[in-house]
């Protein structure tokens, strides 16, 4: 799993919270245990609010287990009892009041470190193009490796990012724009951009290039934009969800008739109020 797979896990358990007063607490597998080192790191909650607790601990505990994926399955609740979640409940609804949105956001602020890089990459941006802080700045998550197509994901061609673009421009017709991209491949991003540098201020963040930056500051970076463009996945879900502005999703990320058509659905998973569009 993904650092966005698992925010999607955990946001379940956060709404739960907010429904009926439970606490949350992550359960740590071992001293040593990566993922909550990982949130640890990111998110401010986490870091030093959260109680951990030992996997032995939990093994009596009832679980709710998620069924399809993509599918709403509404029960988030054991009553008078310590429970678990487990699964991916990739259904937009999970987190649907303002009340369920705001608790989320507010558990998944990032630590003071991913603010700072994000603040300053925004504005060595908006320095590279002279726009003052009337610029609209949109994050561009660009998929190029990491895809499963022999099960039925696809990768984002450059018509639909020229095609988000010229949504966003559309839209924003009297700001200037500047367009953050935040990929696993910069260099790749950089060569499928090419023919929409001259029409477009695209910034490419300098120091982008080892592994863990994609997961960890360009998430962050994602979040911290106007809004959002995604080629499809969890992380991209969380940068636009976070950063509660207008999000442009690739809406052919799923490759009709194959395993993932039947799983990942776009009007479960997105939000209703995002646009999507494709690269046909």
């Amino acid at each position: 799993p993904t650092i966005g797979d698992k925010m999607i896990m955990i946001a379940t358990a956060i709404v739960s919270t907010v429904l009926h007063n439970t606490t949350l607490v992550l359960v740590q597998q071992s001293e040593d245990c990566y993922w909550v080192k990982r949130l640890q790191d990111l998110f401010e909650v986490f870091h030093n609010q959260t109680p951990l607790i030992k996997y032995s601990l939990i093994e009596d505990w009832p679980n709710l287990a998620e069924h399809n994926a993509s599918d709403l399955h509404p029960e988030v609740y054991v009553p008078n009892r310590n429970f678990t979640f487990s699964g991916y409940r990739q259904h937009w609804r999970y987190v649907e009041s303002p009340a369920e949105i705001k608790a989320v956001r507010n558990d998944f602020r990032f630590t003071e470190k991913y603010i700072k890089y994000a603040d300053s990459t925004i504005t060595e941006a908006k320095e590279r193009f002279s726009a003052d802080d009337n610029a609209i700045v949109v994050g561009m998550h660009i998929t190029v490796e990491g895809l499963n197509f022999a099960h039925g994901q696809r990768m984002a061609n450059l018509t639909f990012y020229r095609k988000a673009m010229q949504e966003l421009n559309q839209t924003f017709s009297t700001k200037k724009l500047i367009f953050i991209i935040v990929s696993s491949k910069t260099e790749s991003a950089k060569a499928l951009l090419n023919d929409l540098s001259s029409s477009y201020n695209i910034y490419y963040p300098t120091n982008s290039s080892y592994p863990s930056w994609f997961m960890s500051e360009g998430l962050a970076l994602l979040s911290h934009c106007h809004h959002v463009v995604t080629s499809g996945g969890s992380l991209g879900y969380w940068a636009g969800f976070l950063s509660g502005g207008k999000v442009v999703y690739y809406s052919e990320f799923a490759k009709p008739g194959t395993k993932f058509s039947q799983e990942f659905h776009n009007e479960n998973f997105y939000r209703p109020e995002w646009v999507g569009i494709g690269d046909t």
